[in-house]
């Protein structure tokens, strides 16, 4: 077996230390540890700056994307611009936040803020899209209504299958929220029962009132006072109207009794007319006519006797005063619109059945605006006349020879006046005009009424001790010239 060779080395002193280990520092190499951490430690912080720096880029942009749009979502709510295309543009703008970026911090920041700002977004534009929804529900609701509530106003029966239409319609809003569907739905059916109380409150005042306060109708206290109300003025209303009615066929059967009671006064005055005539006509069948067939029978025997025994001059002064009433003003409490004033007159003995016709002819033609204006300016000339006349010392006392005046000078106004409607381009109202050669109020035109009646006076002059009223006192006349005041004693 062969030897293995042996080898052997100097050991120098000093080179163990006894009890020690030997370190690197024995050895002559040099530790780089605490140099590595050091150089690590600083990248690390290099990269951590780097990581904040893109951190807070990140959380400023996205900060100006989010106002952004917060604006532009605010803006689209009022222009109806389209939340797809803002929604596509923000992505844009939010990827492009993501470019550049190089740290895992940066990236992880930009997207969790991506994610927020898209969620903040979408809420703000679903909110949009849900009031936009509700509003087209609403001008769609209300176009429903004006057509649905047009069928209730002609059949207020239709309410029932109105509210099922209702439900009908608020179940194809399926982009409107359930409450706010419910809440357009009872809105609807609101309006829509007020719309059919409404008009049936027109057609059955007293069943709607009666249905609204039985609960019958789907309103608030509010609208069920104001529907009651309603019906209420409708009856009223209705009443009203059934009185016009009546009144009207009052006002139209006493214009055609008026009409025929002339003609028949008229025809007794020129012996044309006999009580059959009178007595059958259609005109008279009405509650008014008994009374105009009463007051011509009377006419007819007034007529008789003055045909018998001579006709007796009406007295001046009540046929004056008729003319006057005749021709008052409206609203005067002396004007007459009926015959029966004269009537009666005659029945008194006051006024012939011939004065009583042209009286009642007056009568009839004020219904005439062009008769009614002539009769206007003529009431206020005979009233001058007759204040003029009152206060003449030589008819003081007199009313009878005034008022004759007065009569005869509105004999001869109607005269002018009927000649001007005969003359070819001649106005009747020239009569009446100051400026015309034709003016009925002239001195010399009221004269010749005066010196009409002059040559009459004489016979009806009062006698020496008779008694006479005038300006409120009561005087006797001690003969003499009646024009002259001394010729009177106040009687006390």
């Amino acid at each position: 077996m062969p030897r293995l060779p042996t080898r052997s080395a100097d050991i120098q002193p000093g080179a163990v230390s006894g009890g020690r280990r030997a370190g690197i520092e024995d050895t002559g190499v040099v530790d780089l540890a605490p140099l590595g951490r050091t150089i690590q430690s600083v990248a690390e912080n290099q990269m951590q700056g780097r990581e904040e720096d893109e951190s807070r880029k990140v959380l400023v942009q996205q900060a100006e994307i989010r106002a952004k749009y917060a604006k532009r979502l605010d803006e689209a709510a009022t222009s109806g611009e389209e939340l797809g295309k803002i929604r596509e543009e923000l992505d844009t703008d939010l990827s492009r936040v993501s470019e550049n970026l190089q740290t895992r911090k940066g990236l992880e920041t930009a997207q969790m803020h991506a994610a927020n700002t898209g969620a903040v977004f979408d809420n703000q534009a679903n909110n949009i899209a849900v009031t936009r929804a509700t509003l087209e529900a609403r001008v769609e609701g209300a176009k429903f209504l004006n057509s649905t509530g047009a069928i209730l106003s002609s059949n207020p029966g239709y309410l029932p299958q109105a509210e099922q239409d209702v439900d009908a319609f608020v179940a194809t809003l399926n982009r409107v929220p359930p409450e706010k569907r419910a809440a357009i739905a009872a809105d609807l059916k609101n309006n829509l029962n007020v719309a059919a109380a409404m008009r049936q409150a027109q057609i059955d005042p007293d069943g709607t009132i009666a249905a609204v306060k039985g609960g019958q109708y789907n309103l608030d206290p509010t609208q069920r006072l104001q529907i009651e109300r309603e019906a209420e003025r409708e009856k009223r209303a209705q009443e009203a109207d059934r009185e016009r009615v009546k009144l009207e066929a009052r006002r139209e059967e006493a214009e055609k009794v008026d009409l025929a009671r002339g003609e028949m006064l008229d025809g007794i005055i020129k012996g044309k007319v006999r009580w059959a005539d009178i007595r059958d006509n259609p005109a008279f069948a009405g509650p008014q006519g008994a009374n105009a067939k009463k007051e011509l029978f009377l006419m007819m025997e007034a007529r008789n006797k003055e045909m018998a025994g001579g006709e007796k001059r009406s007295n001046p002064v009540v046929e004056r005063n008729l003319w006057m009433a005749i021709h008052a003003p409206e609203g005067d409490s002396r004007k007459i619109y009926s015959a029966t004033p004269i009537f009666e007159a005659v029945q008194r003995g006051d006024i012939n059945t011939a004065t009583a016709n042209q009286l009642n002819a007056m009568v009839a033609n004020q219904k005439d605006e062009n008769n009614r204006t002539i009769g206007s300016h003529l009431n206020g000339l005979m009233s001058i006349v007759g204040r003029s006349l009152s206060q003449d010392p030589r008819y003081i006392g007199q009313p009878g020879i005034v008022a004759e005046i007065q009569m005869d000078y509105q004999d001869r106004v109607n005269r002018k006046v009927a000649e001007l409607r005969k003359k070819p381009g001649a106005d009747p109202m020239d009569a009446f005009n100051p400026a015309s050669k034709d003016f009925v109020g002239s001195r010399e035109f009221i004269q010749g009424s005066i010196d009409r009646v002059k040559g009459n006076a004489a016979t009806t002059l009062p006698r020496a001790g008779a008694v006479l009223e005038f300006g409120g006192k009561k005087w006797e006349f001690k003969g003499g010239d009646p024009a002259v005041q001394s010729n009177y004693k106040e009687v006390k």
